[in-house]
């Protein structure tokens, strides 16, 4: 595996474990909509595989 590879793996675990997480948060909270569920996921799913850098753009500041 290559360093690239390694960052891919990294994002999608991160990922997976906030899927993970929020679908336990939801069985106590549901979200109130598809839509809301969605944009929930993403904005996590985007934070998570932001780059870790303040210098660098976020992928949040895209999701609307």
């Amino acid at each position: 595996m290559t360093s690239l590879d390694d960052d891919l793996v990294q994002h999608a675990k991160a990922v997976a474990r906030t899927v993970r997480d929020t679908l336990a948060e939801w069985r106590a909270r549901p979200p109130a909509s598809n839509e809301a569920a969605a944009n929930e996921l993403l904005a996590y799913a985007a934070r998570d595989v932001a780059p870790a850098s303040s210098d660098a753009p976020s992928i949040c500041a895209h999701i609307g």
